[in-house]
């Protein structure tokens, strides 16, 4: 073959595996519409998902073709252990379950907490469409310090920042975007502590926890004082907003007395050891950081 069949023949090549590479991509991200602003997209992993439309926060970064907090889904799996259970505390659609469900053999391996109505049909389905109902339980209530019923500020486009929090002490911890979004609306949820729900749900310790509740971290670690004294192992990847609590110095030691070994994760995937709260805040740019804590050191340490 002479050189100019050769390159020819080279760079057809490359171009058809870059247009099968491109394909593949399309087939993985496509969105279908369901009516009512819910979509349905399947996950790179393959698993479905539903989502609403009017997001413009998870689900439109998802629907885009982004990988949703690819810094702690990396996190989780490096931590997870096979026979674990996972909560999911704030679990929103749903993203991080479904890749924890791709890790953990259990029979009974999630446990999902999302008190937002409208969120936690769309979780149900989910679940349920992955074939996941027999593995997952979903709580759709508020996990807190009491049991009782709170009051839920969300706005309609900006489904990732429901909060217990007032709609001003949302704006006031440093979460600006908040006042982009559509007017707020508020829905009364129940709350349930974490104590009482592994009582009830006969699991004496817990292993893998992730907990995103916008704010509301302090009050959920409160809540699970007395399963944390029967959980050696556990592993907490939570969010520290730093003006979202009346006391962030307190809760940091709180989390310092429980947890030995805390890790700050960066968005690039960097994981720091963090020792004092200033640590943490020196660890980001921004309003709020992801930590690791644990009580053995981590596997990466």
């Amino acid at each position: 073959m002479n050189p100019i069949a050769r390159l020819r023949a080279t760079v057809a090549s490359a171009l058809d595996r870059r247009i099968a590479r491109a394909l593949a991509h399309l087939d993985q991200r496509r969105v279908v519409y369901c009516g009512d602003h819910v979509a349905l997209i399947r996950l790179p992993s393959g698993r479905p998902l539903y989502l609403d439309t009017r997001d413009v926060s998870i689900a439109v970064h998802v629907m885009g073709g982004g990988v949703w907090e690819p810094e702690i889904a990396a996190a989780l799996v490096d931590l997870a252990r096979p026979d674990d259970t996972f909560l999911d505390v704030g679990a929103n659609f749903g993203v991080h379950s479904l890749t924890m469900a791709d890790h953990l053999r259990g029979p009974h391996p999630l446990h999902l907490f999302e008190p937002n109505p409208g969120v936690a049909a769309l979780l149900r389905r989910t679940l349920m469409a992955n074939g996941l109902g027999g593995r997952a339980t979903l709580c759709a209530a508020a996990l807190s310090d009491r049991a009782g019923e709170a009051t839920l500020v969300q706005w309609p486009d900006l489904l990732g920042g429901a909060s217990l929090r007032t709609a001003e002490e949302v704006l006031a911890a440093g979460r600006p975007w908040v006042g982009l979004a559509g007017p707020s609306e508020t829905v009364t949820v129940p709350t349930v502590t974490l104590d009482a729900y592994c009582d009830a749900h006969d699991l004496s310790s817990v292993d893998l926890v992730k907990i995103d509740v916008e704010g509301h971290e302090d009050a959920v670690l409160a809540g699970m004082t007395g399963v944390l004294d029967r959980s050696p192992a556990a592993r907490v990847v939570l969010e520290f907003t730093f003006a979202a609590y009346a006391d962030p110095e307190g809760f940091w030691a709180t989390l310092t007395d429980a947890f030995p070994h805390r890790w700050a994760l960066a968005a690039d995937g960097t994981r720091r050891a963090v020792r004092t709260l200033g640590d943490l805040q020196a660890s980001t740019p921004h309003e709020l950081a992801n930590v690791v804590c644990t009580r053995t050191p981590p596997p990466w340490a």
